[in-house]
């Protein structure tokens, strides 16, 4: 049986999609073992290595193209003809022409996942367009096609609506991480047996253990994580602020570790989850450096960054292993936080999107997301500090919810025949 992943990817520099990709593979072996799992996306042909349990799989990674040059090998306008055509005239279409489009015509299921929260406009038209062209040409098979468990949404423009509803009609099942994406998908197909609750997958991702950071504190009694997002720290990709932050990010990721550092026996890890190699706007390691840089020589002695000595960057499995480490974490990248939730962490998720309470809900611990967009920096670190004072409690809450929500991750293809 031959499974294709769409809005996947292990090469974006951004750990929370290469989370989503790992456990969705780790998903799909349990269910199928002997399944052929490929990757469709990126600009270039690949094979990536993955250890699934104690096994290594070689996965394939096809490349579609959309610059508006169409005579692009791979461009996903002429994967989207020879498709149609091949349905049309298949004894005068080859389906081997072009490795993509034959990956594509031979899947058995398509699984999209859209990076976890793609399927929206919070991020432009651009990349929704993108997302709903390669969603279409999977459909256009007549394979199953499955949306993975996912945020939906927002949609602000009656455009972005019309596409999301051609790919929610034509999904064969429809999974969201949070209740509010089961109204966004009711409100634009209305209410169907094929919509599914189910927690982010990526609360299955195995750790890996590694070699600690320079700076870990071996004695340290209590290790406080945080996660800075590059994006937020730079203001957005325009940085003008198009999160519509109230807060003053820069100010309040410093008024945290004011806050943390002067505790006894606590040192400050800053965990950055988002490395890319290009785009520095969106670069955590890069914000995590320069405001490490901005701290005075007392404060450095408290604050050291999770960053390996060598050149190659911790993988998601790694830096979940890193984030166990902590007693308490706050986080701004979602995948971040789930990676400590997940291991029983108490955390606080400093939102910039509705994405985090819908995910927070599914475990139990909805307060402790502190929303960037309603609350100032104040209003936030005094959410932060309750929820520190709190933090024996949440973990008694999460150890008692995480295995159910596990488990539930763990049947999601129970009810899948192929």
């Amino acid at each position: 049986m031959e499974i294709i992943i769409s809005g996947a990817s292990f090469n974006t520099g951004n750990l929370g999609v290469s989370a989503l990709t790992v456990s969705s593979i780790n998903l799909l072996k349990l269910q199928w073992p002997e399944c052929k799992i490929s990757i469709i996306g990126g600009r270039t042909f690949s094979l990536h290595k993955e250890q699934i349990g104690n096994k290594e799989i070689l996965i394939e990674c096809y490349p579609v193209r959309y610059s508006l040059n169409i005579f692009k090998k791979n461009h996903i306008v002429w994967i989207y003809v020879t498709i149609l055509l091949s349905k049309i005239l298949p004894l005068i279409i080859s389906k081997d022409n072009n490795k993509t489009t034959c990956a594509i015509m031979n899947a058995d299921l398509t699984c999209d996942i859209t990076g976890g929260d793609s399927f929206s406009d919070i991020y432009g038209m651009k990349r929704l367009v993108m997302g709903y062209l390669l969603k279409r040409i999977c459909q256009i098979t007549g394979k199953p096609f499955i949306m993975l468990p996912q945020t939906y949404g927002p949609f602000n423009s009656e455009r972005s609506k019309t596409l999301a509803k051609k790919v929610l009609q034509q999904a064969d099942n429809i999974y969201s991480r949070d209740k509010e994406g089961l109204e966004v998908i009711e409100e634009l197909i209305g209410k169907s047996d094929k919509t599914i609750l189910c927690p982010d997958v990526a609360f299955t991702l195995e750790l890996r253990e590694c070699v600690l950071p320079k700076g870990f504190p071996a004695e340290a009694k209590h290790i406080i994580g945080l996660n800075i997002s590059g994006l937020l720290f730079n203001g957005g990709y325009t940085g003008k602020n198009e999160f519509g932050l109230v807060c003053n990010y820069k100010e309040l990721i410093k008024e945290i570790i004011d806050y943390f550092a002067a505790l006894s026996e606590v040192h400050v890890m800053l965990v950055p989850h988002v490395v890319p190699k290009a785009f520095s706007v969106e670069n955590d390691l890069d914000a995590c450096q320069e405001l490490y840089q901005s701290l005075s020589e007392q404060l450095k002695s408290k604050v050291f960054i999770a960053k390996p000595e060598t050149d190659n960057f911790y993988d998601q499995c790694e830096i979940k292993y890193l984030i166990g480490k902590c007693s308490f974490f706050m986080g701004s990248r979602m995948h971040a936080t789930i990676a400590a939730i997940s291991q029983h962490v108490p955390t606080v998720g400093l939102a910039y999107s509705k994405k985090f309470i819908g995910v927070y809900e599914t475990v139990g611990i909805e307060e402790c997301v502190a929303d960037l967009r309603k609350l100032n920096n104040q209003k936030v670190l005094e959410s932060v500090k309750a929820i520190y004072s709190k933090r024996e409690n949440i973990k008694q809450k999460l150890e008692h919810a995480i295995p159910q929500v596990k488990q539930q991750v763990y049947s999601i293809f129970d009810n899948i025949n192929l």
